[in-house]
């Protein structure tokens, strides 16, 4: 047969060649790593941001129809304001003193987002003590229904 002898003198890698491969390939994700981490981590800053101009654009168009701040994110969709509910980590509040707050569970992004927010939200972006928790103040005024 053609090459049949080839193969059992083929002894395959050997434990040093292995190794190298290994390290090398280590060695790759330590220098691309963190890099693409960082990425990931800006991605998800710019995803959150532009979420939350969205949702301020959306309740400052409820507010300048039904002349009130919505109770709910199903005040926005119902209306037509907002597609689809945020997900769970997105929280609309209007507390008795008459602030409307959007409020984002932004994990290690939180004091990124806090800076980043700061310029989008009327009242201001303050990270919640204690939480990974970034609020957003829409309005301080005491029109929260």
């Amino acid at each position: 047969m053609f090459g049949a002898g080839r193969l059992k003198n083929s002894r395959g890698f050997t434990a040093i060649e292995l190794l190298v491969v290994i390290i090398v390939i280590l060695a790759l994700l330590l220098i691309v790593g963190p890099k693409i981490f960082s990425l990931i981590g800006k991605g998800n800053v710019a995803g959150a941001t532009q979420q939350l101009d969205g949702m301020i654009k959306a309740i400052a168009m409820y507010y300048g129809e039904q002349k009130k701040h919505p109770k709910t994110w199903t005040d926005l969709v119902n209306g037509g304001y907002l597609e689809t509910t945020p997900d769970a980590s997105w929280t609309l509040s209007c507390t008795n003193g008459g602030e409307l707050a959007v409020k984002y569970t932004a994990g290690d992004q939180a004091s990124t987002l806090d800076t980043e927010w700061d310029k989008r939200c009327s009242g201001g972006a303050s990270v919640v003590a204690g939480t990974s928790d970034v609020k957003c103040v829409i309005t301080s005024s005491a029109y929260c229904p």
